[in-house]
């Protein structure tokens, strides 16, 4: 682990953004002398491994499903492996995504993203699951909810239904998380482009991608679509805009987090050309890609769009010197490692470092 370089830990640097000054967060390296090992020794590996879900099965006992993201699903109990890692795979939910009638996938490629037990399990048994699939230029984001039987063990159901899809062929998003004051569905969607946004999705706001949305999955749906549009969604009866979306004017967002004690919502977002950032994500912001790409203008001719024009500014910057392509993390709640109380644990896909940030939540502006 280890902390961005650039200043000392815990002091902010601001910057001039031409007319505009602009503060982030940047940290100083240090590395904290901690090492990554397997949970469940060298003997026990999970190839693809995306996530990680704990749960209680149906004798009260704690078990973790495990996601991976050429779509495999395995049960482990949480105090180790029993016997090999093929005896406790459950599922490849793949193979419910093979639209060719030989039965063989018509989707060149197929990636499982996130997952979530319903936030009322096991009363409402239910697991969310965001997926991509494409060919060619031809792709498509789905949030998909499975049906779960829990008698003798965990086992999904028939098909899944199909919850909310748009049309992505790179930078998916594609995080499920729960609002914990709130109980709705946060969805992360990225803008489904290429590199530097040719299209200027970023800033447009009556498609999904780019965004972050929020959906009611439990209350009655409505009419047209497998859930609801909560009425305080920020941009509700505005023309041209999707109800569904909470936030936008981001590249790729994944993964997400909510803090743990100030419920906020924390987004790390791949960059394009110079950066990698971590937004604190409010109701109705505009992170502003592609006009901006973190502080930086990106588009020079592409003015903020939708009906937030102002710029939010990542919470924290770090150029592609240090890494290149972030991966969300968590806000540490553990107690065996005291010095990391309050820090933000993340990591980069290229670099395969893992980083941590502090932050003091009752005293950050």
């Amino acid at each position: 682990l280890g902390r961005a370089p650039g200043v000392r830990a815990g002091t902010r640097r601001t910057f001039n953004g031409g007319e505009r000054t602009v503060s982030y967060m940047c940290w100083e390296r240090i590395p904290l002398g901690y090492r990554a090992v397997p949970l469940f020794g060298e003997e026990h590996r999970f190839p693809s491994v995306l996530d990680v879900i704990p749960y209680q099965n149906n004798r009260d006992e704690a078990e973790l499903l495990i996601l991976g993201w050429k779509g495999q699903i395995w049960s482990v109990p949480a105090n180790g492996v029993q016997g090999s890692v093929e005896r406790h795979l459950l599922s490849n939910v793949h193979e419910d995504f093979k639209d060719g009638r030989d039965g063989k996938s018509q989707y060149r490629n197929f990636q499982l993203l996130s997952g979530v037990l319903d936030r009322d399990w096991p009363k409402r048994p239910y697991l969310y699951l965001a997926v991509h699939k494409q060919t060619g230029m031809h792709g498509e984001c789905l949030i998909v909810r499975y049906s779960v039987d829990t008698e003798p063990r965990f086992d999904l159901k028939g098909k899944p239904e199909i919850v909310f899809s748009w049309k992505a062929i790179n930078h998916n998003g594609c995080d499920l998380q729960w609002g914990p004051k709130d109980g709705f569905l946060y969805i992360s969607a990225g803008d489904g482009s290429v590199q530097r946004d040719p299209g200027k999705v970023g800033q447009q706001v009556h498609v999904v991608r780019g965004s972050i949305l929020r959906l009611d999955v439990h209350d009655k749906p409505d009419p047209g679509r497998a859930y609801a549009v909560p009425k305080d969604n920020p941009f509700v009866g505005m023309d041209d805009v999707m109800p569904e979306i909470w936030a936008y004017g981001m590249r790729n967002p994944w993964p997400t987090c909510f803090h743990p004690k100030t419920h906020e919502l924390w987004v790390a977002d791949n960059g394009d050309e110079l950066l990698e950032m971590l937004h604190c994500v409010k109701r109705g912001s505009n992170a502003g890609w592609s006009s901006f790409e973190g502080y930086q203008p990106f588009h020079l001719d592409l003015p903020l769009g939708g009906p937030t024009r102002i710029h939010t500014v990542p919470r924290l910057v770090q150029p592609h010197t240090e890494l290149r392509s972030i991966i969300g993390g968590v806000f540490y709640r553990g107690k065996r490692f005291p010095a990391l109380t309050g820090h933000y644990v993340y990591g980069c896909c290229v670099t395969q470092e893992i980083w941590a940030v502090p932050y003091d939540a009752p005293n950050d502006p």
